[in-house]
């Protein structure tokens, strides 16, 4: 999970008003569309609840050039047609200055096009997406890593021989589309392809198919993309089985 300490809060909002007129405001308004409900939550109160205390402090300190920060936050369940709906009533009825703190990579694609019609600040969304990363994004304000950072970094520890036998389980939408592009470029670069690529749905916990794959292919390093608890079900699935290779993934898992 990034650390969202109060100065680089105060750095991006400092820079996000320094070109509006609520730059003069009592009150900036930020909304965080998250999921606090279903299978990602523990990761959406998570991030909300150190952003709340982050934000809180950072009040309690004088705020931003005197102006107080109130956090607007809805549940998105991880599913993106919810996040759409929770940014247009931000944008349109709320009139927050920015959006603060989105958790993941299909609810952030889902909400690009809004992104670029309102060009509205996309401050610090717990995403490595590429596709959040074009030089044309200039609203977006990033302070994690990249997947094909993380992904590059992986590879290059955990493979040491070209005869190593991988494999990939991944969540079936943008979200695995991205990592999984990160995966196949570093893993190239080494001369390697996956034996296996196995997938799961979004928001879902039934791994045991794609785990069975990689198993039947002897996988001997595998890289899992999704959220916390398919991903510590497939572990455990594949431990009960007697399989226990090794496991990466990216930190969006928590």
């Amino acid at each position: 999970m990034p650390r969202l300490s109060m100065s680089s809060i105060r750095s991006m909002l400092l820079l996000v008003c320094a070109s509006t007129a609520s730059a003069q405001a009592e009150t900036i308004q930020l909304g965080m569309s998250v999921p606090l409900t279903g299978n990602a939550s523990g990761i959406g109160q998570s991030y909300k609840n150190g952003v709340e205390l982050a934000i809180n402090q950072l009040n309690k300190e004088g705020g931003v050039q005197g102006a107080k920060v109130q956090l607007l936050v809805k549940d998105d369940q991880y599913e993106p047609e919810l996040t759409v709906r929770n940014t247009r009533q931000f944008i349109i009825e709320n009139n927050v200055l920015a959006l603060f703190a989105y958790v993941g990579t299909p609810t952030s694609s889902a909400i690009l096009p809004l992104l670029q019609h309102y060009q509205i600040p996309y401050i610090t969304p717990f995403t490595g997406a590429s596709l959040l990363r074009q030089p044309e994004h200039n609203f977006i304000y990033h302070l994690r890593a990249g997947y094909d950072e993380e992904t590059q970094s992986q590879v290059d520890y955990l493979l040491t021989k070209p005869d190593t036998k991988v494999g990939l389980l991944l969540q079936a939408d943008e979200f695995g589309a991205s990592v999984e592009q990160g995966y196949l470029k570093a893993l190239q670069l080494k001369g390697i392809s996956p034996v296996v690529t196995a997938r799961f749905q979004r928001n879902s916990t039934e791994i045991e198919a794609g785990v069975s794959e990689l198993i039947k292919a002897g996988v001997e390093v595998v890289f899992i993309v999704g959220t916390y608890k398919p991903l510590a079900e497939a572990i455990n699935f594949g431990r009960n089985k007697g399989y226990q290779p090794q496991y990466a993934t990216v930190s969006f898992a928590g």
